[in-house]
């Protein structure tokens, strides 16, 4: 994917690929970056990021950062969180319709990675750990195979009268994951593979 290019004319406007955007520039900051990310396999690399100023969150765009519409790009997956309170198999199936699937949460770093993203948001967030199958055995939906990492908040999980089988991780538990009711109305997270081929994180 290019970079982003500043067209001569208008120091606001810039090109990402086809796309012209509008940038206010007293409010996000234009920056080119060396990729040093927490995995290791993209250092070096050349990105355009441009930073919001006042929220200061981050956005990279380049060859070895490259998401699906609407991700961004961190270590070796990209991510989106979704503000659509939903069940865990409504928030399952809207990830599908994006080629992604709910969180898959692999490594300490990776949770550090969707804990700081997270980090403005209060509510709760679906992650896709789920033990509906088979009750007491925690499996992630999208491999089926038991979690290598765990993130569990104290007394977690907790499966009260049977019907807490979902798995979520919200700010008032420091982003420790709960068991949940999976019919309860939660936001999520979706995971997607990066477009240039990469290996995915979870």
């Amino acid at each position: 994917m290019p970079g982003i290019v500043a067209p001569s004319k208008d120091r606001n406007t810039f090109i990402v690929g086809s796309m012209h955007l509008h940038i206010d520039l007293d409010e996000f900051s234009l920056m080119y970056a060396e990729s040093t990310d927490d995995f290791g396999t993209n250092k070096g690399a050349l990105a355009s990021c441009i930073y919001h100023n006042r929220d200061r969150n981050i956005a990279c765009v380049g060859a070895k950062a490259s998401c699906p519409d609407g991700f961004i790009a961190n270590g070796q997956s990209c991510y989106m969180e979704l503000n659509i309170p939903s069940t865990w198999a409504e928030a399952s199936f809207y990830c599908t319709l994006f080629e992604s699937h709910l969180l898959t949460i692999d490594s300490a770093g990776e949770q550090n990675i969707v804990s700081s993203m997270l980090s403005r948001f209060p509510a709760h967030f679906w992650i896709g750990l789920t033990d509906m199958f088979q009750p007491g055995t925690w499996i992630w939906s999208t491999t089926r195979t038991a979690p290598v990492y765990s993130h569990w908040a104290v007394g977690q999980p907790k499966d009260f009268n049977g019907q807490q089988n979902c798995a979520a991780m919200d700010r008032n538990h420091m982003f420790n994951w709960t068991a949940s009711s999976c019919e309860t109305k939660a936001d999520f997270v979706c995971e997607a593979l990066k477009q240039d081929g990469g290996s995915i994180i979870g």
